[in-house]
């Protein structure tokens, strides 16, 4: 599994882990200035769609055994919502304007305006992340104890008599508080990369969580402390001097056989396995990917992770070698429209990034080594943006006289052709060849010498 920037497509729907008799609920109301007709509701490591009517009014029902928490997502906008089991539940709210102050109707109302709140402490914190992550680690433990007494002094005023929620609430301020903490290394070394920071006792695999909770799985940020402490448990496995020599999928094993050892709760396992592999389908090889998917099918007894695993991979399939590359037509820097169909008879090398996006700013410099060592053969080098800002690239693009066809996709994250080449983290870089047939997905950026050689080649095999 790689460290990049990504879209956090989370892989989520409603799922039960109680054996409470499930109830139906009805989610219903209106999604202000839509992003487009489709919205997600994601809960516990699965992912539900609603469709919107035209002027953004739906209504969903959902089964729940227990009170949940679930995410609210339409384009790049989300927000928490809480549900209880057999409790209708009907918002009017505006996702692309967190501020605006969104209306609940029933009898969770009042506990959803008070995860409003709770949202707008959190978006609050983003900006000062620079500040709050420079600090020495002793004011940096200060400033979060500061943050913890906000959230709690705020459930505290809220006025709530729930029990099942304020007990799960208590547990969801922890969970974000840890998160931030568990952050610390990562941001530190990026804020002040002059200071030292002692990974040792800081970003190390945190041995006080409980990894068998799966009553709080449906808390979005248990989840990912979760997934963010086996994340660094596969990177230490992976760069373990015994594991030196080991194939990617012999690594994988090993690193199941580990979550085994330390999770017996069978569901949180698969919940981990499964983003795990959801992880190499994106970033490892078609081979590799193969083996994972079907070693995690022969041994998970959740069926929604199954099927979501399953899925993933037959979407993955879609961009196999050899499958039509999917079409796009994009406006470029220059006002020009392109579609893929202009760059028949050459191979095609492309590039989904963004601005904002570190990894991708790295890869430039090598990406214009590149170019200029390629520049008389029959390369198309193509630069898909998916910025949310159009300004922001046309600003790069002109300032750094970034070369090859650079080409703006509409909607970003929502885009179609983000969708259709299944861009789920960034940067990501597609070969194609010249009858327009996929090469070979995630292919070596070009800091790779890897890509030298498949370029080479594959011009072999040009008319």
């Amino acid at each position: 599994m790689k460290r990049t920037f990504y879209l956090f497509f989370a892989l989520l729907a409603v799922a039960a882990c109680s054996t409470k008799e499930p109830k139906v609920s009805i989610f219903s109301g209106q999604i202000i200035n839509p992003a487009d007709n489709i919205a997600f509701l994601i809960s516990e490591g699965v992912t539900d769609t609603i469709s919107l009517n035209e002027d953004g009014t739906f209504s969903k029902e959902i089964t729940l055994s227990h009170p949940s928490y679930f995410t609210l997502k339409n384009g790049r906008g989300s927000t928490i919502i809480f549900a209880l089991p057999g409790e209708d539940l009907k918002a009017t709210i505006n996702l692309k304007d967190p501020s605006e102050t969104p209306v609940f109707e029933g009898k969770t109302a009042d506990i959803n305006q008070y995860i409003h709140k709770v949202s707008a402490i959190a978006r609050s914190i983003a900006p000062k992340y620079r500040e709050l992550y420079s600090a020495p680690r002793d004011i940096f433990v200060l400033k979060l104890d500061s943050i913890k007494n906000e959230y709690f002094t705020l459930l505290k005023n809220s006025d709530i008599h729930n029990k099942s929620f304020l007990e799960l609430e208590n547990a969801r301020i922890g969970y974000m508080i840890r998160n931030l903490l568990h952050d610390y290394p990562v941001y530190k070394s990026y804020f002040a990369p002059e200071d030292s920071v002692n990974y040792e006792d800081d970003y190390k695999f945190s041995e006080n969580i409980d990894y068998n909770k799966p009553e709080h799985l449906h808390i979005a940020a248990y989840a990912d402390l979760i997934m963010k402490n086996f994340q660094l448990l596969f990177q230490s496995i992976s760069s373990a001097e015994q594991n030196v020599g080991k194939s990617e999928f012999e690594k994988m094993v090993i690193y199941f056989e580990k979550v085994d050892s330390l999770v017996s709760d069978i569901k949180i396992r698969d919940f981990i396995k499964h983003n795990s592999v959801i992880e190499a389908i994106q970033w490892s090889s078609l081979e590799v990917s193969k083996n994972v998917v079907e070693h995690f099918l022969r041994s998970a007894s959740t069926e929604s992770y199954r099927n979501i695993v399953a899925n993933a991979f037959a979407r993955r399939m879609l961009l196999a070698p050899g499958a039509n590359a999917p079409e796009f037509t994009l406006t470029g820097i220059d006002g020009a429209e392109y579609s893929l169909k202009d760059f028949r008879g050459k191979l095609v090398y492309i590039d989904f990034w963004a601005t904002w996006c570190r990894p991708c700013l790295m890869e430039i410099p090598h990406l214009t080594k590149l170019k200029e060592a390629y520049k008389n053969k029959p390369i198309a080098f193509v630069a898909i943006s998916v910025d949310s800002d159009k300004s922001a690239w046309e600003e790069m693009v002109k300032r750094d006289k970034l070369s090859g066809y650079q080409l703006y996709a509409e909607n970003n994250w929502q885009s179609e052709t983000a969708k259709n080449y299944q861009i789920r983290g960034i940067p990501t870089f597609v070969f194609i060849d010249g009858e327009g047939k996929i090469i070979e997905y995630n292919a070596p950026r070009p800091s790779n010498p890897e890509i030298n050689l498949l370029f080479d080649k594959y011009l072999k095999t040009l008319p």
